[in-house]
Parts: structure tokens; sequence; C-alpha cells
């Protein structure tokens, strides 16, 4: 019983450790929003509904959170669309380790899409994603 506690405690310590990489993905939702136009020629009044983005997309970019000695710790986010007729769901973010040079460093990551049949929800406009990493 006691190496079953300690076992259990332990792995509960590796989960929460890589609990900080998880990739996380929220949605980008959009409201419809009713315009009405005059055309000057004819003066007919025609409406039309368009769509509103409500949240915020975010910039594709990495961000550095923390720099110590030999740990820099970065943040990867970025957007993508999806809508109507096609759902695009990003599967995983592959980082690759650049070169480094003095005081600088090429970081560089890959976005994997996955493309699934089928149709999105009329409010759904895309998906926002950031991911944690530590780079040694």
């Amino acid at each position: 019983m006691k190496q079953f506690m300690i076992l259990a405690s332990v792995l509960t310590l590796f989960a929460c450790e890589t609990n900080a990489q998880k990739l996380n993905i929220t949605t980008i939702y959009s409201e419809p929003n009713r315009v009405t136009r005059e055309v000057p020629e004819t003066g007919a009044v025609h409406n039309y509904t368009t769509r509103k983005e409500v949240t915020e997309r975010l910039n594709p970019m990495i961000v550095m959170t923390s720099k110590n000695a030999e740990i820099l710790k970065f943040r990867i986010q970025g957007n993508i669309s999806s809508g109507r007729l096609n759902i695009n769901q990003v599967m995983k973010i592959r980082f690759e380790k650049g070169e480094q040079n003095a005081n600088s460093i090429t970081l560089r990551y890959y976005v994997e899409i996955k493309k699934i049949p089928g149709k999105e929800g009329s409010d759904v406009v895309g998906y926002n994603y950031t991911k944690d990493e530590t780079y040694c």
C-alpha cells in the first residue's frame, strides 16, 4: 500500500509538469449583424446580414515568457480559419530548435492542421491556439 501511494504521488508530479506544455485551443465566434443599404441609382433599400467576429484572433507569433541562464520559456500562439463546409482543426504543433548564435536564436514551429469533411456551426469562424514551450 505504501509503494502504491509513492507511485501515485510521483505520477501526479509528472502529470503536473507535462500539463504546462499542453496545446490549448479556443473557438473564434461570430454574430450576425443586420445592415441596411440604399442603392443611389434606384433609391431602393436592401437589407442583408453580415457576420462580425466577437472573439479576437491571436496574431501568429512566439512570445518569450521568462528567461534564465540556460532555460528559455516561451508561448507559441496563432489562429486558423474554419467554417461553413470545411472544418480545419489543429492536430499538433511541431517545434524545431534552431541555431543559436551569440545573443540570437532561430526558432521554427509548424502547425499541423487536419481537414475534416462536414459542416461547421454557423457561429464558428476559426480557432485560436496557444502552447507553452521550454528551450534548454
